[in-house]
């Protein structure tokens, strides 16, 4: 418990804390340390895919940041990336009755990075709007 604390008081990131309090099997705690403190990326997917099962909305923002990134890198392979996390993202929307807002995404999302043409075909691989 005193390591606990000693991790809490840590400068930079939670990610140390947030790894093992998932390893304590402590997800709620885990995610409120990342929201506090902050995490590596991939380890804000790791979190962000196990809070979706019973916090779906908390999920979303996560999945949607995480495409953003990898839309930037302008390269085929992150655009399937982005495209397979948006994927993930829609039916957490529809659970949690915002299908329109993941369309009204897409559609802004497509209107903002209409001239990358290899972007448009890996959304419309996986059928997103």
């Amino acid at each position: 418990m005193e390591r606990l604390a000693e991790l809490r008081d840590q400068p930079g990131d939670s990610s140390t804390l947030v790894e093992v309090l998932l390893w304590e099997e402590k997800p709620d705690q885990a995610w409120q340390a990342a929201v506090e403190g902050g995490c590596r990326p991939g380890l804000w997917l790791h979190l962000a895919r196990e809070r979706a099962v019973t916090h779906p909305d908390d999920a979303i923002p996560v999945l949607l940041r995480a495409a953003d990134q990898q839309i930037k890198h302008k390269i085929r392979s992150s655009y399937q990336e982005a495209a397979k996390l948006l994927a993930e993202a829609k039916p957490l929307f529809a659970r949690c009755d915002r299908l329109a807002d993941f369309e009204q995404h897409m559609r802004a999302l497509r209107a903002a990075h209409k001239p990358k043409r290899a972007l448009r075909e890996e959304l419309d691989r996986v059928r997103l709007p």
